[in-house]
């Protein structure tokens, strides 16, 4: 299989500084939360070999970083694959906590022929001292 994968450029949201100035602050939640927002977008295109048509997607990528507030992750893609055209939109929210962060994320295909037409969960990624995580 031969792969030429093509990504457009990111861009970056927002004047505001990286990181906050309370020390305290940035050590309960990952550096993440503190990043500045950035939107992407992108595309790909891979020739196959042995006759099979090429696969391609399009996609926009949007991150909101929200400090304290959380975070916001959204995806919209268009995907060429096995000759099916794939819709879909993916949406993930991410709130901080002392001991953790708890992520609620979801996503809907309009045409669903190889992605899932509805995909939705929530987790906790624990924090334990030392900077291990569970």
């Amino acid at each position: 299989m031969n792969a030429l994968i093509i990504t457009t450029t990111m861009i970056s949201l927002g004047s505001s500084a990286q990181t906050e100035n309370s020390p305290t602050e940035l050590l309960d939640r990952p550096a993440i939360f503190n990043s500045k927002p950035y939107a992407e977008i992108g595309l790909s295109y891979e020739r196959l070999t042995n006759g099979y048509v090429p696969w391609q997607s399009q996609y926009f990528d949007l991150m909101l970083p929200l400090k304290q507030n959380g975070f916001v992750y959204l995806q919209i893609l268009n995907a060429e694959r096995f000759t099916q055209i794939d819709q879909a939109a993916y949406l993930n929210y991410a709130y901080p906590l002392k001991y953790g962060v708890v992520n609620i994320e979801g996503s809907h295909a309009h045409n669903p022929q190889f992605l899932a037409q509805n995909f939705y969960g929530a987790d906790l990624s624990g924090k334990l001292p030392y900077e291990f995580n569970y």
